[in-house]
């Protein structure tokens, strides 16, 4: 059973705004939808020898309401660094789960967005089929930056949602 970090954040989402697209210089194209801007196309990411089309999502909130700088060096970062990534997401989730077997692994796991707050920490978050237990289903969200480790989806998400920008 893997383990997961506990954190309850609430916050409020955001309203009132329109969306609108951007032209990043970093992440490319970008749609505002209120708490943060989604890529308007997916990108790639490989586990266990297999191919996933994710999102990218760059959280903006009341401290940060455009991608800041620090969003931009942590994709920057991922981009360039994409293989040893990969390996220690599948080395995490492995330990975790204490199985190497990729049937297991890609029947149960599936990468759906990378998420970056607004400080330059991001995480891949992952779809867990085989964490549904009377109607409670909770996802899985493992943290790149700051630090490497395991979380649930929805306490990640929160606190990303929720995080003051702090300038450099």
């Amino acid at each position: 059973m893997i383990k997961v970090r506990q954190l309850k954040v609430f916050g409020k989402k955001k309203s009132g705004n329109k969306r609108k697209n951007t032209i990043n210089g970093i992440f490319g194209e970008m749609e505002n939808r209120g708490v943060g801007w989604y890529g308007t196309t997916q990108i790639q990411i490989t586990l266990w020898n297999k191919i996933f089309d994710i999102e990218l999502f760059a959280v903006s909130n009341s401290t940060a309401d455009e991608i800041t700088p620090k969003q931009e060096r942590a994709y920057t970062y991922f981009m360039e660094n994409i293989f040893d990534i990969q390996n220690k997401i599948e080395t995490i989730i492995e330990n975790g789960c204490k199985t190497k077997d990729t049937n297991v692994l890609l029947s149960r796991f599936e990468p759906f967005r990378l998420f970056f707050n607004v400080n330059g920490g991001f995480a891949l978050l992952l779809y867990d089929a085989d964490d549904v237990e009377e109607g409670y289903h909770e996802d899985l969200a493992v943290s790149i930056l700051p630090k490497l480790e395991i979380w649930s989806e929805e306490d990640y998400v929160c606190r990303g949602i929720c995080e003051a920008y702090v300038d450099d």
